[in-house]
């Protein structure tokens, strides 16, 4: 699990899990942000 922290404390976290396809492929089980800070780049900072 990831977590996104600013002054305010955690805005967000993304979690993952090895895919059912390959071992050497991960996929998003979550990824989660808060409204607040939709368009600051935290999202893809995540992925």
């Amino acid at each position: 699990m990831l977590v996104a922290e600013t002054e305010a404390g955690i805005v967000g976290f993304a979690s993952f899990r090895p895919s059912e396809e390959s071992s050497a492929v991960a996929q998003f089980g979550t990824l989660n942000a808060m409204p607040e800070i939709w368009g600051a780049g935290i999202g893809m900072q995540l992925c």
